[in-house]
């Protein structure tokens, strides 16, 4: 089994820790998604082809994308389960944004986390320009080992909302308003004051439906399993995650929709959703999400 690194640490669909934990303490209390809504609003039109974001290797699963912001070309980590679009204190400065208010949610494990934000920051990613209306503000930096690359920020499904997108993290891109593609069924969770934004994908565990966040940040060989959704498989490992935070198994059977029957290794953990679609099987399955009805914040 593989060690979990992932920057929806940083934010709030938080996958795991910031450091590569053999494992992590399991969390001491559970705090559900601040807002969840299906993404089946009416169908609207579709929107013209856009761009092809580059979303390149930076470190363990993570990934990067160049992105134009406040008068110069800067590197961002993207990370589909890291709920928020953030900057950090400099590029806010260069900006001219002195940061406000409050953005408060949860990180997969249940821990709260708390930044500042700015309004209505202009990026340009790909040739595309996008105006985002909330970007949390925060050094990604100071969370991550010191000898990793230095970041500016971090892009996430929020960047997209409003838009139709295919992960294709198998060949390292983002694809903005494909033609023709059919997206994948997705609830939305939405915390900070209903500005975040992560998807959930409905996943069959012997046949009974629950819903994985799709994290592209997650490094697990497969999936992540929360202990009663392991528990419906038949894997009774909760004493396990309590006493040592969190309990590999080698090999499970999901039905993940839009990607199919999923074999493979998971990790059990004590988290706010029933699991997570992980980085592994991102790379090897495209996924188009349907951001169009998110498109509010």
């Amino acid at each position: 089994m593989r060690h979990v690194f992932v920057p929806g640490l940083f934010v709030l669909a938080l996958s795991c820790a910031s450091t590569p934990p053999a494992a992590a303490p399991a969390a001491s209390h559970r705090a559900p998604p601040a807002a969840t809504a299906r993404a089946d609003a009416p169908p609207r039109a579709p929107a013209a082809p856009g761009p092809t974001w580059a979303v390149k290797p930076f470190v363990g699963p993570l990934r990067q994308v160049d992105v134009e912001v406040a008068g110069a070309g800067r590197t961002f980590l993207f990370d589909t389960g890291g709920g928020l679009t953030v900057i950090s204190p400099e590029v806010a400065e260069a900006l001219g944004c002195t940061p406000t208010g409050r953005l408060v949610g949860f990180r997969m494990t249940g821990e709260r986390i708390a930044m500042p934000y700015c309004r209505d920051v202009a990026l340009t990613v790909a040739g595309q320009a996008l105006t985002v209306p909330t970007v949390g503000v925060m050094d990604l930096n100071a969370l991550m080992p010191p000898d990793w690359p230095k970041v500016a920020g971090m892009l996430s499904l929020h960047t997209l909302a409003g838009h139709v997108v295919t992960v294709d993290l198998g060949h390292d891109r983002v694809v903005v308003d494909p033609a023709g593609a059919a997206p994948t069924p997705v609830r939305f969770v939405r915390q900070a004051s209903g500005v975040s934004l992560t998807a959930l994908v409905e996943t069959k565990l012997a046949g009974t439906a629950h819903w994985f966040l799709v994290d592209s940040g997650c490094f697990v060989d497969g999936v992540m399993l929360a202990p009663h959704a392991a528990n419906v498989l038949g894997f009774d490992v909760a004493a396990a995650v309590t006493e040592k935070g969190a309990a590999p198994l080698e090999q499970v059977a999901v039905d993940i929709a839009g990607l199919g029957a999923v074999s493979g290794p998971a990790l059990v953990k004590d988290i706010i959703y029933d699991g997570v679609v992980c980085a592994p099987v991102l790379t090897q399955h495209a996924m188009t999400l349907d951001l169009r009805p998110a498109a509010f914040e």
